[in-house]
């Protein structure tokens, strides 16, 4: 069976990309032939191209503009090697003129992980929900996320008419399990894993490229910048006496930190796995704190309630929502036993493997 999976493997987002690489590695332990789909949106490639400097009319902003598309250009070279030397592509890059051909090329379309049915995040793209294959046994989906608390009303009619096609739907949040389950009038929707968990420490490791870091860190990195963690994270350190190493995407340096730029997703894998403490408001930032093992705290990101249900989700399910700052957590909880978490991740992990096991029946 050849299986062709679809979801954000060019994003430059560290998530993205591990998460297109556990999926896929998942499926090959267990046996399948699969790719991802190079499917090219054209929404989400114009979110990652440079600016042209002609849209701006200062020296200062141009200046800015001049290193912002430099940063992004060295991060672009450092995804794309990525995921040649670790990922199988298809062949083939699609676009909407020829992404119907390739209903003739495989047998099983799974679309996810990551926000692929959140239309603000693809523009509404109904590729990301399969309407280009014909024969609905083919399509399905791992780890889905909507990213919605609900969908707004004008959108429900052509959600619907996209989603109730499919012969197989796993999601990542519960909530999301919740709000398909009422739209489509269907009790068979799973919550599952995000596939970064499918894979334990030893493979993840396996990936680590090693970067200069002190004997002992504190690793801050943030999906969205806050003052209130930073200040948390140099509280800790003071209290620990530890450097802060901060991944930092921006261009402004954070003073009394070491600020890591132009980080690989090696290097990322690498800074999570050797970090003594790790302060983060990313969800694949928690997710790696788990599987290494790691004693951290972690928080909300600002924007909205959506995105912080698959924290939530996760938090609970493992029974590690008292690590989340905003609930009451402080810098001298820096203790967690992980024992009882991994009980109830492995019995997760199996479930979530049972439904990539079952999907061709």
């Amino acid at each position: 069976m050849k299986i062709a999976t679809l979801t954000f493997h060019r994003a430059l987002n560290y998530g993205a990309v591990l998460q297109t690489y556990a999926l896929q590695k998942a499926l090959i332990d267990l046996g399948y032939d699969t790719e991802v789909l190079d499917y090219r949106s054209d929404f989400i490639e114009r979110h990652y191209e440079p600016d042209k400097i002609s849209n701006y009319f200062t020296i200062k902003k141009m200046a800015i503009l001049i290193l912002l598309n430099g940063c992004s250009k060295v991060k672009r070279s450092q995804f794309d090697s990525f995921v040649n030397n670790n990922i199988k592509i298809s062949d083939t890059i699609y676009s909407d003129k020829n992404i119907m051909d390739s209903e003739m090329v495989y047998d099983l379309f799974l679309v996810g992980s990551d926000q692929v049915w959140n239309y603000k995040t693809t523009g509404f793209d109904k590729r990301y929900y399969l309407d280009f294959v014909k024969n609905n046994n083919k399509k399905m989906s791992y780890a889905a996320s909507i990213g919605l608390n609900q969908i707004p009303i004008e959108y429900e009619k052509e959600y619907k008419r996209l989603l109730k096609s499919f012969s197989k739907i796993s999601v990542r949040e519960q909530e999301g399990n919740n709000l398909l389950c009422k739209l489509l009038s269907r009790d068979d929707v799973e919550t599952v894993l995000d596939p970064t968990m499918l894979l334990n420490e030893s493979e993840w490791s396996s990936l680590c490229i090693p970067c200069e870091v002190p004997e002992r860190y504190i690793l801050v990195y943030l999906l969205s910048e806050n003052r209130k963690i930073v200040k948390f994270a140099k509280k800790l350190a003071k209290t620990k006496g530890y450097e802060i190493i901060y991944i930092n995407n921006q261009l402004l340096k954070r003073k009394g930190l070491i600020n890591k730029r132009n980080v690989t997703p090696e290097n990322w894998l690498y800074l999570f796995k050797n970090a003594e403490y790790i302060v983060t408001n990313s969800f694949h930032g928690t997710v790696f704190s788990i599987i290494f093992k790691k004693i951290f705290w972690c928080d909300y990101l600002p924007t909205s309630a959506n995105v912080n249900s698959r924290i939530t989700t996760l938090l609970g399910n493992l029974g590690l929502r008292d690590r989340i700052i905003s609930e009451g957590c402080t810098v001298y909880n820096t203790m967690i036993d992980y024992k009882l978490p991994y009980k109830k991740l492995n019995v997760l992990i199996e479930k979530s493997k049972n439904f990539l096991k079952h999907l061709g029946e």
